[in-house]
């Protein structure tokens, strides 16, 4: 695991107001699969596999999973993080812990995408703590970012 980048990670989260709990291993994963079971189900009915590939994210850019992209991405997630409190942030890292999240108020978009500079090379899965939503910001230009709600899961 780099040290450096998970300090750099929650300083961001300090920076930004958030209070955080680091995840072990174990919660980390646990989590990861409650994530999958709720926007990647359709992956597992169709395919007998939980991911497609290397990429979570790819059950949206494939289209297996309702969501919203691009611009209607942000614009949905700028509307939650005003409401949301409390959310779970996972890089596509393994080695890094996730962090079960509280803020009065979630960062800006633009702030993530700031952070994404200090884990170039790595995804952002932020969800709520129930899963009700879930804003994916992908490594790669070309993809993402992508947004869903847990009730939009009724397949494309």
């Amino acid at each position: 695991m780099s040290v450096s980048m998970q300090d750099s990670i929650e300083t961001f989260f300090y920076t930004n107001g958030i209070t955080f709990e680091a995840l072990g291993k174990r919660a980390r994963g646990d989590l990861q699969q409650e994530w999958r079971e709720v926007y990647a189900s359709q992956v597992k009915a169709k395919t007998g596999k939980w991911i497609l590939g290397a990429e979570d994210w790819l059950v949206f850019a494939r289209d297996y999973s309702k969501h919203l992209h691009g611009v209607a991405a942000e614009e949905a997630y700028s509307h939650i993080r005003m409401v949301t409190s409390q959310f779970v942030v996972l890089f596509s890292n393994p080695q890094l812990p996730g962090w079960r999240c509280t803020a009065k108020v979630a960062p800006h978009f633009s702030s993530w995408v700031q952070l994404m500079s200090t884990v170039p090379t790595f995804d952002i899965y932020l969800f709520s703590f129930n899963h009700s939503w879930t804003l994916v910001i992908t490594h790669e230009e070309e993809f993402g970012p992508y947004f869903a709600y847990n009730v939009m899961q009724e397949a494309p």
